[in-house]
């Protein structure tokens, strides 16, 4: 496959073909010097030099970094481990280019975890779990590098997992799906929907479509939302968008925070419920 990623480059269809190594790439630009120090400090750098081993790497900038919550970058720098499960999930072991990328397409990174793509808004925007490309195809004497803007955490189970629902009878309605989006509320957000045990319906139906209501078909991360789209739920109801500059996405009204990844999907949470009356 790297013959054919050489040719398309000749051709100009990758942005660049590079004699430099992965490494080389990011030591000569400023912008991955924390993703460089990093790789070093968990001797990554001497995996990525393995002879005649061909890579992609999806490379976060300084920025990327710095946008993690304080506490949690502090965290993950604080367990060796953890650290070496996300770089390496920033790393397929082959080339991989921007062609090679379908919507809900899956790959395995390095360290066995599965890396989702998406595209949106009719192929401009595209993502590796969560993070958008915002440079992509540089390929290099051992591989291919993709520019991204957010760290890729690693996924924690699959939405079913998440959720914990059995018990509301909505394991039917996921189990087949290959990728979701759930818009999750907090507990306080259905406590202000439902705050006694009274308050929940006893009709199973519409607990279901009230369930249904916060998830849609297909996987919807942040950064491929944007002002004006519309999503359908299971329900059947519909879900508008609106986004205030980059960071700020409310649906229905209601402001949702992060990406928490899951195998088979996205889970956005919330301070509200869904409500199948449009609220």
């Amino acid at each position: 496959m790297f013959r054919v990623v050489l040719v398309l480059a000749l051709a100009g269809v990758v942005n660049s073909l590079d004699s430099r190594t992965i490494l080389q790439y990011l030591g000569d630009n400023a912008q991955f010097s924390t993703l460089l120090g990093l790789l070093r400090d968990t001797h990554l750098d001497l995996v990525l030099q393995a002879p005649g081993a061909v890579y992609t790497m999806f490379a976060p900038t300084n920025s990327a970094f710095a946008n993690l919550d304080p506490g949690l970058l502090d965290y993950i720098k604080g367990d060796p481990r953890l650290l070496q499960r996300v770089l390496m999930g920033h790393v397929l072991d082959s080339p991989f280019i921007s062609l090679d990328m379908k919507n809900e397409h899956t790959e395995r990174t390095l360290d066995g975890d599965i890396v989702r793509f998406n595209i949106y808004d009719n192929g401009k925007i595209y993502t590796v779990g969560g993070a958008a490309i915002i440079h992509g195809d540089d390929v290099l004497k051992n591989g291919v590098i993709h520019t991204i803007n957010d760290v890729i955490l690693p996924a924690e189970g699959d939405i079913l997992q998440q959720i914990l629902v059995d018990d509301l009878e909505f394991e039917d309605l996921t189990a087949a799906m290959a990728a979701l989006t759930l818009f999750a509320p907090t507990n306080a957000g259905f406590l202000k929907r439902f705050p006694t045990a009274d308050s929940i319906p006893s009709d199973m139906n519409q607990v279901k479509e009230l369930l249904q209501n916060h998830v849609v078909n297909g996987t919807y991360y942040k950064a491929g939302l944007k002002d004006g789209d519309v999503l359908t739920t299971l329900a059947g109801n519909t879900l508008a968008i609106t986004r205030t500059g980059t960071s700020q996405v409310r649906v229905n009204g209601h402001l949702i925070d992060g990406d928490i990844f899951a195998t088979n999907g996205i889970i956005h949470v919330m301070n509200d419920i869904l409500d199948p009356n449009g609220n």
